[in-house]
């Protein structure tokens, strides 16, 4: 509708008859002497632009009230931006259409992504088709949501079908707009700019795009666009756009090349998890800087990664593969810190078949290594010594000192594991002489770690406190904010040993701080009980109840070793406190 025909519409709300004159300027006095004085308000629902309905604007004491799909701005406009539903009023909305969706209605609005029009339509689906089950039309749902999301006896009517809203939309972008929207249909959650400039391919709709500059104000350009449009989100605070699920599936279902565009979207993503552990690997506050950036794009490095790993065999994926390093050095980088020991491990195997398939021969001891660790901290001790043999022997043969007095530290710690102390200390001292030998700050405050942690169990309380004290001193001065958490835990452990619970209890909530600050769920589940024991010895079983439950929480979703034992003390604690 032109915006001659638009004001036509309502003056003709006053005179159905008359014959109005087609110069704007005519009709635009002749709309304001009939609103004025008048108390009216007109409502234009589904406004084009602001070329569209400025004339709309009508005298004091009149309103105007504009719906639209997309973003523009009237003086003396107030904008109120509609996005989805709560979850609360989401639940209602389905409910109160089709009650018989009962119990199924949260995951049916999570689906829906809280879209009134997708909640209106799926309850009215399933209202008219009462013999329809709930169970099985959301399960569909989650396989094919435009092609459910309609009306099947009005599938093509925009108010009834939400695949028919989104095309109303899209079909009014230009083919560049369209192009750039539907590459974004790849990423599966908030992106920046700089992202978004580097996956999305532009040129065959820039015809001077000699330079990546030309381009990036061309990916820029369309993003406002799509914004104006109201088909993506912008987020001011994060500085970060985001599709809206219903959005992200309307837009993968027209994408052209998705292949290449992500093979784009994991070359950009390798990089940055590469980056993120470099940083991290830095420690101090660098480590901070490099989980900020790892965090931040997580959805994007774990689905990058899962889509590598169904393609492996290329040359061109393996290498992409082989970028995501945080999996194969652990320790001091992020890999143990973000992904649960069990995946991590099957990770580990699948990277080991990648690099014999490269020939990157560097990388199979740290790599057999870290698999050997992972192993022995899922429980299998046993099937660990002969990984870390194995890891160890490469490191030698290669003459690798560094590489061998990981292995040699790591292997101690297991056999201490394992009660054979007298083993465990021969492969510690061996790893401490050779990091000292080569001068590697980072693992001698692990050996010296190693050392606190052996000693302690094996009932030795002042050389563990001898050892634990040097190595807060060596993780403090190389910044390892991981290892000094797990190191005032040990020196907490300690002192709860010698009846000082108090002092435990300061140590033992230190090491938790520094660990709850950089997410390590792994390490802090282990913290969390100790520090809950602690708290029962000096008197406080109530307040113990949280921090041990918070580690059978854990336990319970990476099935640790150590379980059913937990929940069983946790269970006898909690019937104990009942009976007093």
């Amino acid at each position: 509708m032109s915006p001659i025909e638009a004001i036509q519409v309502v003056i003709r709300a006053f005179e159905q008859n008359s014959i109005l004159p087609n110069d704007i300027s005519q009709l635009q006095s002749l709309y304001r002497s009939k609103l004025q004085n008048k108390k009216i308000l007109i409502i234009a629902d589904d406004a084009k632009d602001a070329f569209q309905t400025r004339h709309l604007v009508p005298p004091p004491r009149c309103a105007l009230l504009l719906t639209s799909r997309n973003r523009f701005h009237l003086p003396g406009m107030n904008s109120v931006e509609l996005g989805v539903l709560t979850n609360e009023d989401a639940v209602t909305l389905l409910l109160s259409i089709c009650p018989r969706i009962d119990a199924n209605a949260p995951k049916l609005a999570s689906l829906c992504g809280n879209l009134p029009l997708a909640l209106r339509v799926s309850a009215e689906v399933l209202s008219a088709n009462d013999s329809r089950s709930v169970v099985k039309y959301i399960s569909r749902l989650d396989r094919e949501r435009l092609k459910l999301l309609q009306d099947p006896d009005n599938p093509d009517a925009p108010e009834a079908s939400v695949e028919a809203s989104l095309r109303l939309s899209f079909d009014a972008l230009s083919i560049s707009a369209q192009d750039v929207l539907t590459q974004l249909g790849v990423f599966t959650g908030h992106f920046d700019l700089e992202a978004a400039q580097s996956i999305v391919n532009v040129d065959d709709h820039v015809e001077a795009a000699q330079s990546i500059v030309n381009v990036n104000d061309h990916v820029e350009a369309a993003l406002e666009l799509l914004r104006r449009r109201s088909l993506i989100d912008w987020n001011e605070l994060s500085q970060r756009f985001n599709l809206h699920d219903l959005v992200r599936d309307f837009a993968l279902s027209r994408i052209k090349d998705e292949e290449l565009v992500r093979l784009r979207y994991a070359k950009y993503y390798a990089s940055i998890a590469q980056e993120a552990n470099q940083i991290y690997g830095k420690g101090g506050e660098h480590a901070l800087i490099g989980l900020s950036i790892f965090d931040r794009e997580m959805s994007h490095i774990e689905s990058s990664y899962k889509w590598l790993t169904k393609r492996v065999g290329n040359s061109i994926i393996d290498k992409l593969l082989l970028q995501h390093d945080y999996i194969i050095t652990l320790g001091t980088q992020i890999g143990q810190l973000r992904i649960p020991p069990k995946d991590l491990l099957n990770r580990l195997s699948l990277h080991l078949d990648v690099l014999r398939r490269l020939e990157r021969s560097e990388l199979e001891a740290i790599t057999i290594h870290s698999m050997g660790y992972l192993t022995c901290v899922i429980g299998n001790r046993k099937d660990a010594v002969s990984i870390l043999e194995q890891a160890l022997d490469i490191a030698r043969t290669k003459n690798d000192l560094n590489q061998e007095s990981l292995t040699l530290l790591t292997m101690g710690w297991n056999y201490g594991m394992m009660n054979s102390y007298s083993d465990s200390f021969k492969f510690l001292r061996k790893a401490l002489d050779i990091s000292r030998s080569i001068s590697n700050k980072t693992r001698e405050s692990q050996a010296l770690d190693n050392f606190g942690i052996i000693y302690l169990r094996s009932g030795d309380i002042a050389n563990a406190e001898y050892y634990y004290r040097q190595a807060l001193l060596a993780k403090q001065e190389i910044g390892d904010i991981r290892g000094e958490a797990r190191v005032l835990a040990g020196i907490g452990r300690i002192a709860d040993s010698k009846g000082e619970h108090n002092e435990a209890i300061q140590y033992l909530s230190q090491g938790l701080t520094l660990l709850q600050f950089i997410g390590d769920r792994l390490d802090r589940s282990s913290v969390s009980w100790f520090l809950g024991m602690a708290l029962i010895n000096a008197g406080d079983s109530i307040k113990a109840l949280k921090f041990l439950q918070e580690t059978v929480e854990y336990e319970e979703e990476t099935n640790a070793p150590l379980l059913d034992e937990h929940k069983k003390f946790l269970a006898n604690l909690r019937n104990n406190l009942l009976q007093s």
